[in-house]
């Protein structure tokens, strides 16, 4: 566990129950947000990828 903390910067923190607990919870809030935020650009990129594919299937229709 030592390793973790000292990954996340908070190893100082080890002796420090509630302190801990307090600021991985900070961590984890953020990395969810941090998540769902690369999650919505990855949504929204996948939509106008399938826009595009759209628009072109459909312009090959009119060409046939």
């Amino acid at each position: 566990m030592d390793d973790w903390l000292r990954r996340l910067g908070l190893l100082h923190l080890k002796d420090k129950p509630t302190e801990l607990r307090a600021a991985l919870e900070e961590a984890i809030a953020k990395n969810i947000e941090e998540l769902q935020s690369i999650r919505d650009a990855a949504e929204a990129r996948l939509r106008a990828l399938e826009r595009r594919d759209s628009l072109e299937n459909s312009s090959d229709d009119v060409d046939d």
